[in-house]
């Protein structure tokens, strides 16, 4: 059978989020090989309500509607999830896919009444009501709430891919904007600016360096909640620029291109692109060995794998890398040779097509 005109692919996502994963895996989507295939339009719900919302389910079907789409793509679980697929159900569109980025009854900051709601009821309720439902890694495919709600729905793991990214500005351009030499070791987190994602573990283990007289400095990357607590904590460092709070910036690649090194103490983790766009630029990860972080970072050749969650062991691999050029560089080669490889876009690509394909049976 031959259609006239490419598949239309609505990808909802919540933009009440300027940055993030979710966010990042649209823009990679749409910009990538597979528009020569396909018409990608979005469709962004403006607001994450507490609780059910009639007048926004029924703005977000008419603007499903208006779209036309032949499969919607919701990115995501939490409330965001369920209404996307809320809407596409009752806009009529017989083709719903659904990404799971991660899991909202995992974050410990919300209260244990909401996380018990999320697990029990409206994570498992938008999983029933996708037509496919794939996981962005093995960890999270394996996970009870998948394997006991998708059913055949399941389509596995799509691995993120690492996105393509370019930097502007040159290393040491930045640098010198920055005040930072040429010869200093440089560490850098791109995320919420939170306490799930091991902010407190980090200023620690910050201090733990200084009193073993390491010289370094540290980037952060990202906004959040967790801000001021950590500013309070680390106010000597900050006044010294030692350590630079960036906050939320869209020079991403910029600043990864004048970094030596990637951390990212989370609590918990699916497949977080920030450490693939680190790797896009050779940079090996302190980071923990949590969700489906160990499926990215191989111990001891692209980065170090923290277990134990204690500052005392971030310190100490940190302190491995901030002395140690020639391991530094050879974890750079193995992150060119070895996990880029593993995280291509083509790849990405042609696994994302064959779901498509298969879900909608379209035929070129």
């Amino acid at each position: 059978m031959a259609y006239e005109k490419h598949p239309k692919v609505l990808l909802y996502y919540s933009s009440n989020q300027k940055a993030g994963g979710p966010l990042t895996y649209i823009n990679t989507i749409i910009h990538s090989e597979l528009r020569d295939h396909y018409d990608f339009a979005t469709c962004f719900q403006n607001c994450a309500p507490g609780g059910l919302d009639l007048k926004l389910l029924r703005r977000m079907t008419h603007e499903i509607k208006m779209q036309a789409p032949d499969i919607v793509h919701v990115q995501g679980l939490q409330s965001e999830g369920l209404y996307g697929v809320a809407a596409a159900k009752l806009a009529g569109c017989r083709h719903i896919i659904t990404t799971v980025h991660g899991f909202a009854f995992d974050n410990r900051q919300a209260g244990p009444g909401k996380r018990w709601i999320y697990r029990h009821v409206v994570e498992p309720l938008t999983i029933r009501m996708s037509d496919r439902v794939y996981c962005v890694c093995n960890y999270a495919e394996r996970r009870e709430i998948i394997r006991k709600h998708a059913g055949l729905r399941n389509a596995g793991t799509i691995y993120n891919p690492a996105p393509k990214m370019q930097a502007v500005v040159s290393r040491d351009a930045l640098r010198n904007e920055l005040g930072i030499g040429t010869s200093e070791i440089v560490f850098i987190i791109a995320a919420r600016l939170v306490a799930d994602k091991g902010f407190p573990l980090l200023e620690e283990a910050v201090k733990i360096i200084n009193r073993a007289e390491h010289r370094f400095r540290l980037l952060v990357l990202g906004n959040g909640g967790y801000r001021a607590t950590f500013e309070s904590h680390l106010q000597a460092e900050i006044k010294s620029r030692q350590v630079i709070l960036v906050g939320q910036t869209d020079r991403v690649a910029d600043y990864l291109n004048a970094a030596d090194v990637f951390v990212l103490p989370s609590l918990h983790e699916n497949l977080p692109i920030s450490i693939l766009e680190a790797a896009e630029f050779g940079l090996p990860s302190v980071a923990s060995a949590v969700g489906g972080i160990p499926e990215i970072v191989n111990d001891g050749e692209t980065g170090f794998l923290i277990s134990t969650q204690t500052p005392e062991d971030y310190a100490k691999k940190m302190i491995v890398l901030i002395r140690d050029a020639a391991m530094r560089e050879q974890f750079r080669n193995n992150i060119r040779s070895e996990l880029l490889p593993r995280f291509s876009i083509k790849s990405f690509c042609t696994q994302i097509d064959r779901l498509y394909q298969d879900e909608f049976k379209y035929y070129k």
